[in-house]
Parts: C-alpha cells; structure tokens; sequence
C-alpha cells in the first residue's frame, strides 16, 4: 500500500494544540470567577497558534502550504478528486464544505 502524506507534524501539533485550547477556554469560562485569567490566556494563545498557522502556510513544507481555491476544490468539469487519502476525522469538514454548497468552478460547466 501507498502512504500519502495529507500533513507534517508542525500541522498536526497545530491542530491537536488549537483543541486543546478551545476546550480549556470553554472549561474555563464555565468556572468563572479567578480562572477568567487562564480564560484570556488560553485566547492568546489560540491567536498564537493563529498567527503560526498562517506563517506556516507561506513559508512550511509542501504539505501545509497554503493553496488557491482553485487547488483545493476540484473543477467539476474535469475529474473527480482522489479521496484515498480521506479520513474518517476529516468526513465533518467535508460535510460542512458539501453544506455550504459553494462550488468553484472554472467557468467552462
């Protein structure tokens, strides 16, 4: 079988680290009161990770270079996208992309 690469580590540390924060930012603004503090502090550091994300993307491994519209939705005209590398993780972003129903196209359909 094939490995195809879908993200470096940098990215997936990326995404674990962002969870984490959400969900102790939603922890911690349940408590209330002194953990407000790790509250606002799990906000900057969120904004951090933000701000890593996009550099990264510029700047990162060929794998989390940020793309064009154009290359990351397929032209309904041509063929159809090579989902070997799907995961199970990843169906709730492909549902939320299939809702949305924003096609891009190459303007030939």
């Amino acid at each position: 079988m094939k490995t195809i690469r879908v993200g470096d580590l940098p990215l997936r540390l990326f995404h674990w680290a962002l969870l984490g924060l959400i969900v102790a930012a939603l922890i911690t603004q349940k408590i209330g009161g002194n953990a407000m503090i790790w509250h606002f502090r799990c906000g900057y550091a969120a904004l951090a990770l933000v701000a890593f994300r996009i550099l990264w993307g510029l700047v990162g491994t060929r794998y989390a270079r940020a793309v064009g519209p154009d290359q990351c939705l397929p032209c309904r005209c041509q063929r159809q996208p090579d989902l070997r590398a799907a995961r199970p993780a990843s169906g709730g972003h492909r549902l939320l992309l299939f809702l949305q129903k924003k096609r891009i196209c190459c303007g030939r359909c």
